[in-house]
């Protein structure tokens, strides 16, 4: 389950009135408190959703123009909107590749060491490298639900937990909860497994900065005033709206939350 974004928010209250007939419409919001300020704030005042082209090249719309005359392909393909995407964006990508390659030259590996040395080096990267595929493995082991529900049905136990590639630190488990209707039998419970999401979610209370906090615009200055006043009354967090906390950050803008995870974002569980 996701909040609608702001575009979908339009296109459903758009809706409102008849076309030619009404001067307004009528939008009635149904709200309560599982919905916070921030996220209601993105989706009525929210930046649109981005455009990008959704054309893509099979080998049955090449065949199909083949076949007409007078057309080119090559030509079709170059005036779409996807090329022009890919296009503008090839400067960008080459500028950042050749700063790269740049920094790469740069880095002396061992200063002032030999060949041997080098080789040294490469070969400890490549067993720390083989290292950590080990520890995944061995992890993906340990987070099945067979050997890990045991020890996170209960509340109170701390979990080190990793959301969208950001690692959030050690959090507390608030509680447990199981998709409703995975333990059934029949069409429902059928169609309860093959839904998306996890079979298994966890509600961790973790450490973290509202993401408003690093907007550096001059806009963003009435947001943070006001992010920093409601502080206190947003609990709800997620990868989207909320980073990690670091030691860097101000005590004043760093705030507990409650996150929704599942059993795969566990990285390490406590003893007790």
């Amino acid at each position: 389950i996701r909040w609608v974004t702001s575009g979908e928010y339009i296109q459903m209250s758009g809706r409102a009135g008849r076309r030619g007939k009404d001067d307004r419409g009528v939008v009635i919001q149904m709200m309560d408190e599982k919905m916070e300020p921030t996220v209601c704030k993105g989706i009525l005042y929210g930046d649109p959703d981005p455009l990008n082209s959704s054309y893509r090249i099979s080998y049955n719309m090449l065949l199909n123009m083949l076949r007409v005359e007078d057309v080119d392909p090559e030509y079709l393909l170059r005036a779409s909107f996807h090329q022009f995407q890919q296009e503008s964006e090839a400067p960008a990508l080459e500028i950042q590749a050749d700063d790269a390659e740049k920094e790469a030259n740069a880095i002396e590996i061992v200063p002032g060491g030999t060949d041997e040395d080098v080789s040294a080096v490469g070969e400890y990267f490549g067993m720390d490298r083989q290292l950590l595929l080990t520890q995944r493995k061995m992890m993906k082991i340990q987070r099945r639900p067979e050997h890990i529900l045991p020890f996170v049905q209960s509340s109170g136990r701390l979990v080190d937990v990793t959301i969208e590639g950001e690692n959030y630190g050690w959090g507390i488990i608030v509680r447990y909860k199981r998709k409703a209707g995975t333990g059934t039998a029949g069409s429902a419970g059928q169609a309860a497994l093959n839904a998306e999401g996890p079979g298994h979610s966890l509600d961790v209370l973790l450490s973290c900065v509202d993401r408003h906090f690093d907007d550096t615009s001059p806009d963003a200055e009435m947001r943070r005033e006001e992010d920093l006043a409601n502080l206190g009354l947003l609990w709800r967090g997620t990868a989207r709206h909320c980073r990690p906390s670091s030691a860097k950050d101000k005590p004043g803008i760093v705030s507990m939350r409650e996150f929704t995870v599942g059993l795969d974002a566990i990285d390490r569980i406590s003893a007790v």
